[in-house]
């Protein structure tokens, strides 16, 4: 008899497999027949391909990996090309296209910010993590931004693609260690001048904040590289618990895009009113896709392998982050992340003695924050931005 939970993980991939996907978002954008015994599909079928005895997947013995590697497993280059020219991978066509270089507008000196005299001005490179579904677009107006404030910045998008597949993650993971790889071989190297480089990291939802994590982990034993990373934005994530539920609802939202009623709460069509705030029902499909993806991930963050392997990473996160600091942009009406849960992991970081932020903006949907509310996102990142470095200016520059 096949296991139920085999049945599950192989139906989730049926439902996001292109086919399945076209089928569904037909199903949402269907107004008339809300109900789901009024759909009528003609000349389709959904395929769910069910497992038998002979193509079983058997996840314990997997060695999944979701948003973990080995250090023993990673090659840190020290002479890699693409520090020397960090257009190299989009200018040669690189099939995989794991990330984007963009330089700041005075070449990554942070002369937007004005608060380094120029003679001791460092070279400052933004490290932008996407959330699961992200795409280079949806990342390019963050880096515009740092841009603007004279830092470079890369851009790395987690694609659903990424992580579901017979390989569990392992495409995501390799992708980490590769911009890993990628960030130390340019840190390791000065400007011609001299002046030294710097790391920002911006992470958004709990994937790019894994993300985050992962690369944390592979540079441990190297103090002199994690010393160079200043500070850190999370952007509605900051979720350190493995619970089934902000998995599922993260998975669903990156499935379904803009048909979720989870990315439909911004404050263009959502009213705070009596510290509620009136947000759009999800869609029977939508509320399928979260049963579904719950009880998966119910199994699967309870396999040792994986459960093992993401409890470093999240015990990293929590206890062992770098001496820098740290903001946390969030929302109530987040409904993917529970606005308790990032309150409270800023809370534990405040405990151990972290220099953190935190701003609520009540009414914007998950990582929509800079789209709905532009001038306070970037006031606040300027003002972060300026926390970072004018401390750390005091620390580095001021010691003759």
């Amino acid at each position: 008899m096949i296991p139920i939970s085999t049945m599950e993980v192989s139906l989730s991939r049926s439902l996001i497999n292109p086919t399945n996907r076209h089928l569904i978002t037909a199903l949402l954008l269907s107004k008339r027949h809300p109900h789901p015994s009024h759909l009528h599909i003609r000349h389709s079928t959904l395929s769910f391909s069910i497992p038998n005895s002979h193509n079983r997947t058997n996840f314990p013995n997997s060695n999944p990996s979701l948003f973990t590697h080995s250090p023993s497993h990673s090659t840190i280059s020290h002479n890699n090309p693409l520090s020397v020219n960090p257009f190299a991978r989009i200018s040669s066509g690189h099939s995989d296209n794991s990330f984007e270089w963009k330089l700041g507008l005075d070449g990554g000196k942070g002369g937007g910010l004005g608060f380094v005299s120029e003679d001791k001005r460092s070279v400052v490179t933004v490290v932008v993590l996407g959330w699961l579904g992200s795409k280079q677009k949806h990342l390019r107006r963050y880096a515009e931004m740092y841009n603007m404030f004279g830092m470079n910045a890369v851009t790395f998008a987690a694609s659903v693609n990424d992580v579901v597949g017979l390989d569990l993650g392992r495409k995501l993971e390799s992708r980490v260690a590769g911009l890993s790889d990628e960030l130390v071989s340019w840190l390791e190297e000065k400007e011609k001048d001299g002046r030294e480089r710097f790391l920002m990291f911006h992470t958004f939802s709990n994937t790019g904040w894994l993300a985050y994590g992962s690369i944390l982990n592979l540079l441990q034993g190297r103090e002199e590289l994690l010393e160079k990373i200043k500070g850190c934005v999370v952007d509605s994530g900051g979720d350190p618990e493995l619970d089934p539920k902000v998995w599922a609802a993260g998975f669903a939202t990156a499935v379904l895009k803009k048909q979720s009623s989870a990315v439909n709460s911004s404050s263009e069509d959502a009213e705070v009113r009596n510290g509620a705030t009136n947000v759009k029902e999800p869609l029977f499909i939508e509320v399928l896709l979260l049963t579904l993806f719950e009880k998966i991930f119910a199994y699967l963050l309870e396999l040792p392998d994986i459960k093992k392997k993401l409890t470093k990473v999240t015990t990293t996160l929590s206890e062992n982050q770098p001496c820098c600091p740290q903001i946390y942009l969030y929302s109530t009406a987040d409904k993917v992340i529970p606005f308790q849960k990032i309150e409270s992991f800023a809370e534990h970081q405040k405990k151990l003695g972290r220099q953190v932020t935190t701003y609520n903006f009540k009414s914007s949907p998950h990582v929509d924050h800079f789209r709905t509310f532009p001038d306070t996102y970037q006031s606040l990142i300027q003002g972060f931005l300026k926390d970072c470095f004018t401390a750390n200016d005091k620390q580095l520059y001021n010691i003759h």
